[in-house]
């Protein structure tokens, strides 16, 4: 019972409930009965990166595991790429949404294309020339990338559940994207929501 003019009612349990509304004024009253279905509040949680590096054309035997950032670059015959890998356990099935934040730091007109790849790698040895195969689609593409910002690469299409996952960026531009990796003062992070 309320004689505000809008009232409001907070469920205190999920469920599917009969709402009725009845407004009564001096020329009488009428009512109206709706049915309201309450759900679960989205839960959200972050995991660390297990690994994350680049590798380029120029020094194809190369390893930048300790590198604080990594790079994306085409401009032939230069090519940078970029790797990522996560965990995620206690999901009961899909999430609803899985995102991998980035600190930008060098800006570019792409963040790259994002690619489900192997996880046949390791941080410490991982080179240009015994990098994961790229196939498929891709399953982000990542637009401008401002210097200075967090950017976002939504994965959720390729992640099925409980699993590890990794992915390898490639770009277009000839101009370098940078990003933080895990031994920067930015650390990226992988959101999940279920």
């Amino acid at each position: 019972t309320s004689t505000a003019q809008s009232p409001s009612h907070t469920y205190s349990s999920t469920g599917t409930f009969t709402a009725s509304l009845t407004a009564t004024n001096a020329q009488g009253s009428t009512s109206t009965t709706r049915n309201i279905t309450v759900n679960e509040a989205p839960t959200q949680f972050t995991v660390p990166l297990e690994a994350d590096t680049y590798f380029n054309t120029g020094s194809p035997t190369k390893n930048y595991a300790t590198a604080p950032t990594m790079k994306l670059k085409f401009e032939p015959p230069a090519e940078y790429r970029s790797l990522i890998r996560f965990t995620l356990n206690g999901l009961s099935g899909p999430p609803t949404s899985v995102r991998v934040r980035l600190f930008v730091e060098d800006a570019s007109a792409r963040g790259g294309d994002w690619y489900l790849v192997s996880n046949n790698w390791t941080e410490s040895t991982v080179v240009w020339d015994n990098k994961p195969a790229i196939t498929g689609s891709p399953v982000a593409s990542v637009g401008a990338v401002t210097m200075g910002t967090w950017v976002e690469v939504n994965l959720t299409p390729a992640i099925t559940g409980n699993g590890t996952y990794s992915f390898e960026a490639t770009t277009t531009s000839t101009n370098t994207a940078a990003f933080e990796t895990t031994q920067g003062p930015h650390p990226p992070e992988v959101v999940v929501v279920v």
